[in-house]
């Protein structure tokens, strides 16, 4: 490691006091940034992005050591774990306009709570065979989602495999994004008529 860089001792004691401004000049060094984003519940800091240099991994596994909450102030740890928390609160908000637009912008990678959010944002609009499609994406959906998931699956029943892969978002085609499907996600798929490289899992 660079010698030069800030210690993890330093780091996690600027977060944990809720010092912004050192805060933030420390994970620079690490190459991290540090946002304050706004919620139904107060404010939130967001440490990292959605993906991470292996690096910085030990620093992450401190930082998620550390207290929720301090000084009126959350701390999420990635991008991901600030989703699930926006996610929550704007829903039980029914501010579904502001996680409409919020979660359109994090459509472009795949992460399975997002789409599970999104899935039950188009059921809202009944628009169920596309709000079927990403609760099928997500792996997550409940029991009394299946109706959302079945009229996608029916819709797809005479297609080919090929286009079957192309009624799935951009984002999913991609390697990296297939080896995070749960597994729920190739039973489901198991059952359309999709090729077979797409049923398999991937191993990065």
């Amino acid at each position: 490691m660079n010698t030069a860089r800030p210690s993890i001792e330093q780091v996690v004691q600027a977060l944990e006091s809720r010092q912004k401004r050192a805060a933030r000049a420390l994970l620079h060094a690490w190459w991290m940034p540090l946002k304050t984003e706004w919620l139904p519940g107060g404010p939130v800091w967001v440490v990292g992005r959605n993906f991470h240099i292996p690096f910085q991994q030990p620093l992450l596994h401190a930082l998620t050591q550390l207290p929720h909450e301090a000084k009126g102030i959350r701390l999420c740890v990635d991008r991901i774990d600030f989703w699930r928390l926006a996610a929550t609160e704007l829903w039980e908000a029914k501010r579904f306009d502001t996680l409409k637009l919020r979660l359109s912008g994090a459509l472009s990678f795949y992460n399975p709570w997002t789409y599970l959010l999104w899935g039950r944002l188009l059921a809202r609009e009944n628009l169920t065979a596309d709000a079927g499609k990403y609760l099928l994406l997500s792996g997550l959906y409940q029991s009394h989602e299946e109706g959302c998931v079945e009229a996608f699956k029916k819709r797809c029943q005479h297609m080919s495999p090929q286009q079957v892969i192309s009624q799935f978002p951009r984002p999913c085609h991609q390697r990296w994004a297939r080896a995070q499907f749960p597994e729920r996600v190739l039973r489901d798929c198991s059952e359309l008529p999709c090729p077979p490289w797409w049923l398999r899992r991937v191993v990065l």
